[in-house]
């Protein structure tokens, strides 16, 4: 028996270690590229916000070109990444460390986090360090370019240990409170959240509440605790003009009421782009469904488990989150916003374990041990992999950027307008930037777009000196037929012109072609 605990210790410090180190190197190892090379290692929408953090700042002023005020951005990365500008003292090197290690922080919270919500279910030390250790993994995956769903991740894995551990104590005010500023948290690191907060309310809430004004007493105190999601709105609109995050509301302006196909696109991309979606998706997707077909099959079973309205709301949340998506916008999605998929993966875990619980098999050290192995022997490959494939040039964005940023070198006060791809070059221009699908502009801006406006002419009223566009070739009449937003799908409302003259530069970078077009005012 002491041998096997002994293995067991041992196994579960490997995890642990396995863990940091994974973390630790897919985040950090970027910096052997120096700065600003390391900057191609983080997503080029990751570059608004740290455009937007520099401004609030060095100027006090929540603004992407210090031109126009903005809220577009999910504020509570935004109140981290503002002091870790100001602590960086200007060292661009100094602020991307401190980003990286905020996130390697959250990875090791999520780990913790994750650990104790698997030991609630299933016996021992071992499998739960082993099955969060996989969480921690798909975390980095979506992370580590500095998008904001590291902290989503976290509050929504907090929620879930709260809401698990205080099922029975609903009725304390002070829990529901906690509760309430829980999910107010998860909210402000990503609104689109909403869906599996909506969800608790309605389906997790409600539990072991004899009368109605019971259960409207649990959502009073939940509300109380939830202040800050009421005082960001009123916020919104004293400061922006607009009750919602002008980037949303970029992204949902469209022709006709109908169902996108962005949301399963980038799942049908993922699960065929690298090593890391296609881990991701095929991981998450495959237990997620075996998950669903296995309630369905054993029901009864199911419904003996603690919390299982709770872990039924999280299996449904990528799903629902899908359709919502899908519904209000047209826009393809990043893999950032697939974060619902490892909450639904937590839940799928857990509820595959108790249906099998019966089997010896899953009770043994030797299932430990070999999990183990095989998930040792991937973070391995996955580390190796990425430390060979950590080079700047393999960013075509990066490169891009670099060049813009040469080709305006002795030119500081022009303005310049970008749609597509403009985060990181916008952050290495010293030039205003006018973000043209209007992502961190102001709701002045939308109306444009709204409004289907000549696009040559909304340039012109912005005072754009120079208009930077990709992936586009003379039409047959010889003139370049310009929209914005490109990324709008086929019912987004686009401004659209044409330039019948060559542009000012123009280069290729991994065969995406990038024109500047000087606009005359």
């Amino acid at each position: 028996m002491n041998s096997i605990n002994k293995v067991t210790t041992y196994l579960k410090i490997a995890i642990h270690l396995s863990v940091l180190a994974m973390a630790g190197i897919i985040l950090f190892y970027k910096f052997h590229a120096g700065y600003p090379g390391c900057l191609a290692f983080f997503d080029d929408d990751f570059f608004y916000y740290l455009k937007i953090a520099e401004n609030i700042s060095l100027h006090g002023f929540s603004s992407f070109n210090n031109i126009h005020a903005t809220n577009g951005y999910n504020p509570l990365w935004m109140i981290f990444l503002v002091p870790l500008h100001k602590v960086s003292c200007g060292s661009g090197t100094a602020q991307m460390v401190l980003i990286s290690a905020v996130i390697f922080i959250s990875m090791i919270l999520i780990y913790l986090l994750a650990r104790d919500i698997f030991s609630r279910f299933i016996g021992g030390t071992l499998l739960p360090s082993l099955y969060a250790s996989f969480i921690v993994y798909l975390s980095i995956i979506i992370s580590w370019g500095g998008m904001e769903v590291h902290l989503t991740i976290l509050f929504a894995l907090a929620l879930i240990r709260c809401l698990m551990r205080y099922e029975d104590e609903l009725d304390d005010p002070k829990r529901a409170m906690m509760l309430g500023f829980l999910s107010s948290l998860l909210l402000l690191s990503r609104l689109d959240a909403f869906i599996l907060v909506l969800c608790i309310l309605l389906f997790v809430m409600p539990r072991s509440c004899s009368t109605l004004s019971a259960y409207m007493k649990r959502l009073f105190f939940f509300g109380a605790g939830g202040l800050l999601l009421p005082a960001y709105f009123a916020s919104n609109m004293v400061l922006f003009n607009t009750f919602m995050p002008i980037s949303g509301m970029a992204k949902q302006l469209k022709n006709t009421i109908s169902f996108g196909t962005g949301y399963v696109n980038t799942i049908l991309l993922y699960l065929k782009v690298n090593i890391y979606g296609r881990s991701y998706m095929l991981t998450t997707l495959a237990l997620t469904l075996l998950a669903i077909a296995g309630i369905i099959l054993r029901y009864r079973q199911i419904k003996e488990l603690p919390s299982q309205m709770l872990l039924l709301s999280c299996i449904a949340f990528p799903f629902l989150s899908g359709i919502v998506q899908s519904l209000v916008s047209d826009f393809p999605i990043w893999p950032w916003y697939l974060y619902p998929w490892i909450i639904s993966f937590v839940a799928s875990l857990i509820v595959l374990h108790n249906l099998t619980k019966r089997v010896n098999l899953l009770r043994t050290i030797g299932y430990g041990a070999f999990i183990g192995t095989c998930l040792l022997i991937f973070y391995s490959y996955i580390v190796t992999r990425h430390i060979s494939e950590s080079s700047p040039e393999n960013n075509g964005m990066y490169v891009e950027a670099v060049k813009i940023s040469e080709f305006f070198k002795n030119d500081n006060t022009s303005i310049i307008g970008i749609g597509d791809r403009a985060g990181i070059a916008s952050y290495l221009l010293k030039n205003p930037v006018i973000q043209l699908e209007g992502l961190v502009m102001d709701r002045e801006y939308l109306r444009h777009i709204e409004n289907q406006d000549n696009l040559i002419k909304v340039l012109k009223k912005y005072e754009v000196s120079y208009y930077i566009i990709h992936r586009i070739e003379r039409d047959s009449s010889r003139c370049y037929r310009v929209i914005e937003p490109v990324q709008g799908g086929t019912v987004s409302k686009k401004m659209k012109g044409v330039l019948c003259y060559a542009p000012e530069h123009e280069f290729t970078v991994h065969n995406v072609k990038t024109c500047i077009f000087r606009i005359s005012n």
